[in-house]
């Protein structure tokens, strides 16, 4: 009986919840601590949508270069079909953007991020043969799309700062390049350290990205 009642009270107040709070399924709230108080931070249903999005996009880009990393490495079956799929998660990057900045817009993106992709794949086969000048003339090549993605993200949103995305994303190659070598020489500590930095940092880099979108474009966001 005291169970029941116990259970009654906590569904009446659950109910009260509901009532007092209209509309907070077209809400996500977060804490954020600023000067050790609480601070909750509220994002539209248009907000939440694209941030989840995006860090959804860019987790999937690091977690299947990862598994085309190990594929590859040891020449598994499965190769082939994973690289198909990290190169389509390019693509669904490049639409993500398309509803702010247009189709050619998302199509130029999805391009150098497949380079980015590809140029990697090359590196990895010349560690493979251990042709070491090749993975230098490789690793030339990926800084230099680095570039070419900074600048075009800098052109398309003012609030994107080009130095700011060149220096994430020369981090995302080199702890890229970590993961690689330290899985090449069997270190898989070290390899999975390389991974958790590579997946915080994607989401840094993926809130950067989010956080331009919504300065730029504020009326579609409720701001």
């Amino acid at each position: 009986m005291r169970k029941r009642i116990i259970l009654m009270g906590i569904v009446c107040v659950c109910l009260t919840l509901l009532v007092i709070t209209p509309g907070m399924a077209a809400q996500h709230t977060q804490s954020s601590v600023i000067n050790n108080t609480t601070t909750p931070l509220v994002y539209s249903q248009e907000e939440f949508e694209l941030r989840t999005t995006m860090d959804s996009l860019w987790t999937e880009h690091v977690v299947w270069t990862r598994m085309y990393i190990v594929s590859s490495l040891e020449n598994a079956p499965d190769t082939n079909a994973t690289a198909a799929r990290l190169l389509s998660n390019q693509e669904d990057i490049g639409d993500a953007i398309k509803p702010f900045y247009g189709e050619e817009a998302g199509d130029n993106l999805t391009a150098l991020l497949k380079e980015h992709i590809l140029i990697a794949v090359d590196i990895i086969e010349a560690v493979k043969a251990e042709n070491t000048s090749q993975v230098d003339a490789d690793s030339a090549r990926w800084n230099q799309n680095a570039d070419d993605i900074a600048a075009f993200l800098a052109d398309a949103n003012p609030n994107f700062e080009e130095s700011a995305i060149q220096e994430a994303l020369y981090m995302h190659l080199a702890m890229t390049n970590d993961e690689v070598v330290a899985r090449v020489n069997g270190n898989y500590t070290a390899d999975i350290e390389a991974y958790d930095e590579i997946y915080d940092q994607i989401l840094v880099l993926s809130d950067t990205l989010s956080d331009g979108i919504v300065q730029q474009f504020p009326e579609r966001f409720g701001k």
